[in-house]
């Protein structure tokens, strides 16, 4: 049984894109912007991925600032483009999360990274440049403790 409250959460969060303009990820929601960084790109799918507060149980920033540098350092080492973000849940107390829109990564690789970080969920997006919730560690969702 997921937490409903953290899923929740995860689904109205707003996933900050720092490209030029910057632009939000909501999921569900076409983006405009995204389709754009597609075209110039020539890619089609991207994902949204977090090293921080790892199943979502709060770490030190310094903690996960090295845990993001991993990640970074793990991207660059596919070739992979990406563009740094940050998720933010609206009504919550925590930082926002540190995190890489990665273009042109394939979903099954995407959920492999996510889960080799001890991610409860990436973001997806498929050509269609609507944002989906990629559930990853599902048993991991129902701690009480966890955010």
């Amino acid at each position: 049984m997921i937490n409903p409250l953290l899923l929740e959460q995860y689904e109205s969060a707003d996933y900050y894109i720092e490209a030029i303009p910057p632009f939000i990820l909501k999921i569900g929601i076409h983006s405009y912007e995204l389709s754009k960084i597609y075209e110039t790109s020539h890619q089609t799918k991207a994902a949204l991925i977090t090293a921080s507060n790892p199943r979502s149980k709060k770490l030190p920033n310094e903690i996960n600032k090295v845990r993001n540098k991993n990640l970074e350092e793990m991207i660059q080492e596919t070739g992979l483009n990406y563009i740094y973000g940050e998720g933010k849940c609206g009504q919550d107390d925590w930082d926002g999360e540190e995190s890489l829109l990665i273009l042109g990564i394939d979903q099954k690789q995407a959920m492999v990274i996510g889960q080799a970080f001890d991610q409860n969920a990436i973001v997806w997006c498929g050509k269609n440049a609507i944002p989906e919730l990629i559930l990853l560690n599902k048993g991991s969702m129902d701690d009480k403790n966890n955010r």
